[in-house]
């Protein structure tokens, strides 16, 4: 059948299935007109709020509801696209994992690190990674989306929970992309993979489209692996990868919108840092008291004294008195050790 005809109906459709006692009132409150709302045809859309509406009114569209739905179940059912994608839950991993970090909701950081889980389980195999899954079958070697939106979904998960091997698939993750999609010659990150057969073109530009460019999120992946790890690679790619695209950018903000991003990830980010006496202090309050704070463009670290990476810009630095400390560091400088926490924002704005 043709697309979108499950969810969609004529006002002769509407006519002939709810009684006249309730279609007047059901037509005004889902705009359903004769000449439609949606390419003649209307999509219900409820224009009021429930709470404008008396119980007994709210019956009634309840009513209709249900008879339109009865009428509704009769037609061809659409297919049901089941695969579970790599980039799509890439997205959504790292979008639940943000929000449940700022929300202070453990629940979604949990279920977003199951879902991370899952796909690493059922999609990343013997160092390859695949772009679908259904019924226990992958299909398709990874595209630069897959790899791109995965590393953004390790690193928010790495942010929020402070789990090492969260940081480490990021890593491994960005060696992989780097192998099979780097453009050698311009710089910038190929869709397909150098593994994939039977291409006529392999694309690389940066313009995001329905969802983000790999290449915009690439940008901001590296620029937080930076911050991170320390590892000027990291920061040598991100500059070579904005090279590739910034005169493209600049005559095109608003189709760069990713990359844009990106670029202040790399120039503006701000790093908080803690750093904890010895393993058995309890973490878990100090970020929740760091997370009430609200910093622009940041990321939050957590280390113990000994585990700061060499290369990081608060290597070496040390607890005060046997408390826990937080440096606020921006490029390769950092502030002066904070151990009262409820000062940082002050730091933060004037760094």
């Amino acid at each position: 059948g043709e697309e979108g005809t499950y969810y969609v109906w004529s006002y002769q459709e509407v006519k002939s299935v709810i009684p006249e006692a309730n279609r007047n009132l059901f037509c005004k409150y889902y705009d359903i007109t004769e000449q439609g709302n949606w390419e003649g045809k209307n999509i219900p859309n409820r224009l009021m709020f429930p709470d404008e509406a008396s119980p007994e009114i709210e019956q009634q569209l309840h009513q209709a509801k249900s008879q339109l739905l009865d009428h509704r179940n009769n037609r061809p059912k659409p297919g049901w696209d089941d695969k579970t994608l790599v980039d799509w839950n890439g997205l959504a991993i790292s979008m639940l994992c943000n929000a449940g970090f700022a929300l202070s909701q453990p629940d979604w950081i949990n279920q977003a690190g199951k879902a991370f889980a899952a796909v690493k389980q059922n999609l990343w195999k013997s160092g390859t990674l695949h772009h679908a899954w259904r019924k226990g079958k992958t299909t398709n070697i990874a595209t630069a989306d897959d790899y791109a939106n995965l590393i953004k979904a390790a690193i928010s998960l790495y942010e929020a929970t402070t789990l090492k091997h969260y940081l480490d698939d990021a890593c491994t993750l960005v060696e992989l992309v780097d192998k099979h999609h780097w453009n050698t010659k311009s710089g910038g990150y190929f869709f397909a993979s150098s593994k994939a057969k039977n291409l006529l073109v392999r694309t690389c530009h940066a313009h995001d489209e329905a969802t983000p460019n790999a290449n915009g999120t690439m940008l901001s992946n590296l620029a937080k692996l930076y911050h991170l790890t320390g590892h000027t690679r990291y920061d040598q790619k991100a500059a070579a990868l904005l090279k590739a695209f910034s005169s493209s950018a600049a005559n095109s903000p608003m189709a760069y919108t990713g990359l844009l991003t990106g670029y202040m990830d790399i120039s503006e980010h701000l790093q908080v840092v803690l750093i904890l006496p010895d393993e058995n202090t309890k973490v878990q309050p100090l970020i929740e008291q760091l997370r009430s704070c609200r910093f622009p463009i940041t990321i939050l670290t957590v280390y113990g004294q000994a585990d700061v990476p060499a290369h990081h810009p608060a290597h070496g630095k040390k607890v005060l008195k046997n408390n826990p400390t937080v440096y606020v560091c921006k490029g390769q400088v950092c502030s002066e050790p904070i151990t009262n926490l409820s000062g940082i924002d002050k730091v933060v704005s004037s760094f």
